[in-house]
């Protein structure tokens, strides 16, 4: 299943959105490095690089609320590619998570699937479940450290009641997002017809 080397359009455009929300991850990243280094300086304001733009430090907030709008974006249209490679081309799901998870993208790289567990019979939501997390997985580490650096990003130092309610409602907005893309790759892996999270596309899709 997995040695597929028939070409996928369904296949690449998985790939080509996972590469658009590894760009995107990358740029929060680096902005919320210079975001932090210009609290702990006492600076004002934060200048994005080759641009004319400086940011007064209370309003980083936005750019992050505006780079999680377009993580929810990129997600849920992850999320349906994954779908309809999963339940029209099945054939190469694992071939495309192989390709994602061995020399992809740093935030898939290394990745080990992320998958849902068995509910109870009587529990049939399956967004109940808690997909684990592996300790041994960098990409693991990789998102908690992105979390972390998140929260600093937006929290202001002074006032810091209205800046703490942002912070945790963002990144726990990001956190919901990035295991939304992350499970449903993960399924990917699955047999046909396991999946729990990715859903049947419309007939006419």
């Amino acid at each position: 299943m997995g040695n597929s080397t028939e070409k996928s359009v369904a296949s690449e455009a998985v790939i080509k959105i996972a590469e658009r929300i590894n760009k995107l991850l990358i740029t929060a990243f680096l902005l919320a490095i210079a975001a932090v280094i210009t609290k702990l300086t006492a600076g004002s304001t934060m200048k994005i690089p080759s641009t004319d733009i400086a940011i007064p430090i209370t309003y980083f907030w936005i750019v992050f609320a505006v780079f999680t709008g377009a993580h929810a974006y990129l997600a849920i249209f992850f999320k349906g590619a994954c779908g309809h490679l999963f339940y029209k081309d099945h054939k190469n799901a694992m071939n495309t998570w192989e390709k994602l998870t061995r020399n992809g993208p740093i935030f898939f790289n290394g990745m080990r699937p992320r998958l849902l567990p068995d509910l109870p019979p009587a529990t049939k939501n399956a967004t109940r479940a808690v997909a684990p997390m592996a300790v041994n997985d960098g990409t693991t580490w990789l998102h908690y450290g992105m979390a972390i650096l998140l929260f600093f990003a937006i929290l202001p130092f002074d006032p810091i009641t209205f800046g703490l309610g942002v912070a945790l409602i963002l990144v726990l907005l990001n956190w919901f997002l990035g295991s939304s893309w992350a499970i449903a790759v993960s399924e990917l892996t699955l047999e046909e017809g396991k999946a729990k999270y990715l859903r049947r596309p419309k007939p006419d899709a």
